[in-house]
């Protein structure tokens, strides 16, 4: 936790700071506040510190649980994505499949054909016709109703 001299330290300049104390800022900061001087005093003001990291991740993962559509709804769901480390998933991982780190592997993808079903492209490019609903939801933008798909669509698959 930071105190009065923390936030009096994240100012600018003397008049800034002077402007704080005046202000009531080392006193009664406001959270947007106290947010950006923990940054400051953590990390240069380059990144979040420990309480704006906290709240933000804890918001992301709240929005996550009650979103209808989330795979957080589904019994028994795991990550399957595939992850630097086997048997752990991390946002890293996330974000390694989706390009931004830049190491990614291009995903697994599959054109429709006609008389396919999303059990039997499961069953026949993972082994699993149970596992219908990780491609619907790695295919949710594109599948509104999983019971109905069409040849041209091209889904990205899930790791086997």
């Amino acid at each position: 936790m930071l105190g009065k001299d923390d936030v009096l330290a994240a100012a600018g300049s003397q008049e800034q700071a002077d402007a704080r104390e005046a202000g009531g800022f080392v006193t009664r900061t406001p959270l947007w506040y106290y947010l950006l001087a923990e940054a400051a005093h953590h990390h240069g003001g380059d990144r979040l510190g420990p309480v704006g990291s906290t709240i933000v991740a804890e918001v992301l993962v709240g929005l996550v649980r009650r979103s209808e559509d989330s795979i957080l709804k589904l019994p028994g769901w795991t990550p399957s994505l595939p992850a630097a480390e086997p048997g752990t998933f991390e946002l890293a991982d996330l974000l390694r499949f989706a390009g931004v780190l830049g190491d990614a592997e291009a995903p697994r993808t599959y054109p429709v054909r006609r008389g396919d079903t999303l059990s039997g492209i499961a069953d026949a490019e993972l082994g699993d016709a149970r596992r219908w609903t990780e491609i619907f939801l790695l295919n949710r933008a594109e599948i509104r109703d999983p019971n109905r798909i069409f040849p041209g669509q091209v889904l990205v698959l899930p790791p086997e």
